[in-house]
């Protein structure tokens, strides 16, 4: 099971490459789209440096923005913290699996 998710991920990371998208998603978006991942972990997972995000500022509101090609990344290392890896070696498998990112 864990290795078709993994394979999965890899299909889905390589699809968007090819398709070469850029978009990005909002924080609501990202949540919805990762099972599993909650804002506090989301923003924990931004400070420390181990998810991308383009900051964004509209007037007095700071937001964060995720690009969609970090998506399978993103939902890769929260399902490595759910089995129990602490952030920092899921961080390091999680980019073990996606080297490009």
């Amino acid at each position: 099971m864990k290795l078709y998710f993994i394979i999965t991920l890899r299909i889905i990371l390589f699809l968007m490459l090819l398709l070469n998208k850029v978009s990005h998603m909002r924080r609501a978006t990202l949540l919805e789209r990762v099972p599993g991942l909650s804002e506090r972990t989301l923003q924990y997972l931004g400070d420390k440096g181990y998810i991308k995000y383009e900051p964004i500022q509209e007037g007095d509101v700071a937001r964060r923005d995720y690009p969609e090609s970090e998506l399978p990344y993103i939902s890769c290392l929260v399902s490595l913290i759910q089995q129990g890896l602490a952030p920092r070696k899921a961080f390091r498998n999680a980019r073990e699996q996606f080297p490009n990112h």
